[in-house]
C-alpha cells in the first residue's frame, strides 16, 4: 500500500486535449500509475501499455459504467490492469440493490476469468438506509467476496457522515482500494478527514492500494 496512483478524472479536460502530455506529468510528479476514468486516448491497448511502461506508470484499475465493463474487460486485460470499477450506479430500492448485486457478481466472474477484479466505488447516497441499512452494506452482504470488492471513496464517505477508518475496520477485507479524497473536495489534509487513522485502518483491513482524486 506504499505506492500512491493518481485517478485520470482529476486532470479533467487535459486528459481529452493531451492525453500523453497529461500522463507524462503524473510520471513526473511521481505517482505509481493511474486509475483511468474509461478513457484511453484512442490507443489500442497494447501501445498504450508500453507507452506507461516507458513513464513507469502501473494502469492499477479504470472506472467503466456498469453496462459498459463486460465490453471492456478485453481491453484492460490486454492493458494490464489489475482492476475494474463501476463508478456509480442507481441503487434507490431494496429491488434496485438486489438486482444490481446480482448483476455485479455476473460481471465480477467475468472480470475473474480475465484476469481481473471488479470493484464498486461509492458517493454518499450509498449510505442512505433502506430496510434499516446503509445500502452499501445491503450491496456488500448480497456480492460475492471472491468477484466484487470495494473501492471506498472517504471523500463521499466522510461527506455522508461516515468515519472512513470504521467503516473500514468494520469490512476488513472486503475493500481493496481507497480513494484519497477530503470530503468537500477541499485540499487532502486539511479537511474533516483523520487520514493518520484511515491510513491505519487501510492498511489493517487489507486495502492494495490508495487512489488520490481531485473532483471539479
Amino acid at each position: 500500500m506504499e505506492q500512491v496512483y493518481l485517478q485520470t478524472y482529476s486532470l479533467g479536460k487535459a486528459m481529452e486535449e493531451a492525453f500523453l502530455t497529461s500522463l507524462e506529468k503524473v510520471a513526473q510528479i511521481g505517482y505509481s500509475g493511474v486509475e483511468f476514468a474509461g478513457g484511453y486516448g484512442g490507443m489500442e491497448a497494447e501501445k498504450l501499455k508500453t507507452y506507461l511502461a516507458q513513464l513507469d506508470l502501473a494502469p492499477i484499475s479504470s472506472h467503466v459504467g456498469l453496462d459498459k465493463i463486460e465490453a471492456q474487460l478485453p481491453y484492460l486485460a490486454a492493458l494490464g490492469a489489475s482492476y475494474v470499477i463501476c463508478p456509480g450506479t442507481p441503487l434507490n430500492t431494496y429491488d434496485e440493490i438486489m438486482a444490481k448485486a446480482e448483476e455485479m457478481n455476473r460481471i465480477g466472474k467475468l472480470a475473474k476469468e480475465q484476469g481481473l477484479t471488479f470493484g464498486y466505488h461509492n458517493h454518499y447516497a450509498e449510505f442512505n438506509q433502506v430496510q434499516d441499512q446503509y445500502v452499501l452494506d445491503l450491496l456488500l452482504q448480497n456480492t460475492d467476496p471472491a468477484c466484487v470488492t470495494l473501492q471506498l471513496d472517504a471523500g463521499w464517505a466522510a461527506y455522508a457522515g461516515i468515519d472512513p477508518a470504521a467503516y473500514l475496520a468494520q469490512h476488513a477485507g472486503r475493500c481493496s482500494l481507497l480513494h484519497v479524497k477530503e470530503a468537500h473536495n477541499e485540499k487532502t489534509g486539511c479537511g474533516i478527514i483523520d487520514w493518520q487513522n484511515v491510513i491505519r485502518a487501510a492498511r489493517e483491513s487489507g486495502v492494495a492500494a490508495c487512489i488520490v482524486e481531485r473532483e471539479g
